[in-house]
């Protein structure tokens, strides 16, 4: 098929359009108006573009850059800068691959083509349709899920809100009995300021009744989802807790993996900063999909919705407490922005229930959760303790500030991602940080504000002769706060120096340099040790404690592959205690064996080493 065919004998240089192909490369650049002047030059496909532009982000400025990429199919295209003001609009076609610009093709005789499989949104999230939909979704769990149903209601958290409707019109605080029944909750931002909120005070009012303008719009919105289910009873952490009562809050938060697994479902205001903002939405016309003709072609065009793992466009998405919110309830629904979103015990990789992938599956959900934000520093742990229980009922292991008992060697292996930071806008970071306020000790990964990751050590050998935890916990959970922990080891155990290079340009950012006679050893740090006034200055002593060793396959005769080590400052030479401030790896190979030897000759049996 010529390119006349595609589009109409009068686009036939269509194939020599740099605006919209470039040199035939899948990735450029055009402006509004470059689109405008590949349309009067007689190119179909710049038209399309123009009108996907003007369609879906409406009053872009003629000369603000877009960039274009074709493939499969798709043209998608960003429009404006990587920053929270970009649109990203995608063209649907099909992809014919014996031509280099034959994107669209006639659905004449064809069944079915991309353009017709995209799917339109439902244009408001509360409409009979969306209901439709979320019947169609719970009725597919029921019937085809095995994890996801439940076959017999759950007990009922200790209260919960009775939302039947009454003839006062009221909504009521209902303390159970533990009764078995059906109950759904609701994930929510609490935002800059306390949402209606259940504490000492007015637990007694909130029993005799909650007037129905007193609840915020997100909880209007969830009364009236749980109502149309079919269900009574809803559970909101804020109303549900009494929040000034200190034992309360500790043991209800203990039982988060009771009240999420038991739910029916959880409703999650995915889009909402706030308790105002709702669940249900119009969505923007912007994102609805517009149908084109183009000489006969079927186009399809709209702008990119954002889905729900985009943290950028969510704020719940990034909330700690929601993270175990997502992860314990057999059932979510969202409601975003453009669109509803369902999730099911049927796509939840974290919670794979088989003991010898448990191991894995942790450090997937601490690599995510460290991720989150929270409001209260102090929360690391609690707002984890039902994940951590759900875990632990299955592995049977000990729980350890973050780490496992079974695992306890590789777990302490965690590392600060290089050059991880927080951003607060374009070309500026805030520095990795410690708590302001001590949460855990320095061998756990929760003794960080950052990101965290785990290497994939398949192969690893520990080479510590004794490792023993000694903890004391805040409250009864030992999955919840700590009042103290350390980590008394036994292992090889070397002296190094502090170095700090000229020309090293990324020390500000996590990364700090050890020295041993001429060898110079990168160790990524936990945080800004630089701005750390107990780390020790240029030439002062830090401590290297072989963890364990790496290799893959077979072991060269020489050496290993990788040795893990965790750097540490001595912060009490009298009592010899020491702080974890890193980890650093020294790849060993046999033809470079000589380079380290030394270094590897010098270390020497320390004996139960305290952590703190």
């Amino acid at each position: 098929m010529s390119s006349s065919a595609l589009f109409g004998k009068d686009t036939a240089r269509k194939t020599e359009c740099d605006v919209c192909c470039g040199k035939g490369g899948i990735l450029y650049s055009a402006t509004v108006e470059q689109l405008i002047e590949g349309e009067g030059a007689g190119c179909s496909l710049c038209e399309i573009l123009r009108r996907a532009v003007i369609t879906h982000a409406p009053g872009r400025s003629s000369d603000e850059v877009i960039s274009i990429c074709h493939g499969l199919g798709i043209y998608e295209m960003i429009v404006g800068k990587y920053d929270d003001n970009r649109v990203k609009i995608s063209v649907y076609g099909h992809h014919r691959p014996d031509a280099p610009l034959r994107y669209w093709y006639e659905a004449k005789g064809i069944k079915e083509t991309p353009a017709d499989t995209v799917a339109d949104i439902i244009g408001n999230t509360s409409s009979p349709a969306a209901m439709v939909k979320i019947r169609g979704w719970i009725e597919t769990c029921d019937r085809s899920h095995k994890d996801c149903k439940l076959t017999t209601p759950q007990p009922l958290p200790t209260r919960v809100l009775d939302v039947a409707p009454k003839n006062d019109g009221m909504i009521h605080l209902y303390e159970t009995n533990e009764e078995t029944e059906q109950y759904i909750c609701l994930s929510h931002c609490w935002g800059g300021h306390q949402p209606l909120k259940t504490d000492v005070s007015t637990i007694e009012a909130r029993k005799k009744g909650i007037n129905w303008d007193e609840l915020p719009r997100t909880f209007q919105d969830a009364v009236v989802m749980t109502r149309a289910l079919g269900i009574r009873y809803l559970w909101i952490d804020s109303l549900c807790i009494i929040q000034d009562d200190e034992e309360d809050w500790r043991r209800e938060s203990a039982k988060m993996h009771i009240i999420y697994q038991g739910g029916y479902l959880t409703l999650a205001a995915s889009s909402s900063a706030g308790p105002d903002g709702g669940l249900f939405r119009d969505v923007p016309p912007e994102y609805t999909l517009r149908d084109w003709d183009l000489n006969g072609q079927h186009i399809r065009t709209r702008r990119k919705i954002p889905h729900i793992d985009s943290a950028r466009d969510y704020p719940l998405m990034r909330r700690g407490w929601f993270f175990q919110e997502r992860v314990l309830s057999g059932r979510v629904l969202h409601f975003s922005t453009a669109e509803l979103a369902w999730e099911c015990m049927e796509d939840n990789d974290w919670r794979v229930r088989v003991k010898g992938w448990l191991m894995f599956v942790w450090r997937k959900i601490v690599t995510d959760y460290s991720k989150m934000q929270l409001s209260y520093e102090k929360d690391i742990f609690l707002a984890l303790s039902g994940v951590a229980e759900l875990q632990r009922a299955v592995r049977g292991s000990t729980y350890h500030a973050g780490l496992w008992s079974d695992t306890l060697i590789y777990d302490l292996l965690w590392h600060v991602p290089k050059h991880w930071n927080l951003p607060i806008h374009e070309f500026q970071f805030e520095p990795v940080a410690r708590p302001s306020e001590w949460r855990a000790p320095t061998w756990s990964w929760a003794s960080v504000k950052s990101a965290v990751e785990y290497e994939d050590l398949a192969g690893f050998e520990s080479k510590l002769t004794g490792c023993e935890v000694e903890i004391e916990h805040a409250g009864e959970s030992e999955t919840g706060q700590l009042e103290s922990a350390t980590l008394e080891v036994s292992g090889l155990l070397v002296e190094v120096t502090v170095h700090r290079p000229q020309n090293d340009k990324l020390q500000q950012q996590n990364t700090a340099h050890l020295k041993f006679g001429d060898l110079v050893i990168r160790f990524d740090a936990d945080y800004d040790v630089w701005g750390d006034p107990i780390f020790p200055i240029e030439g002062g002593v830090l401590f290297c404690l072989l963890v364990g060793k790496w290799f893959k396959g077979e072991s060269s005769e020489n050496g290993y592959d990788k040795l893990w080590y965790m750097v540490l400052n001595q912060v009490d030479s009298e009592n010899d205690l020491y702080e974890r401030v890193g980890v650093a790896t020294i790849p060993i190979e046999e033809e470079k064996f000589e380079t380290y030897k030394d270094f590897l000759c010098t270390h020497r049996q320390t004996e139960n080493l305290c952590i703190l």
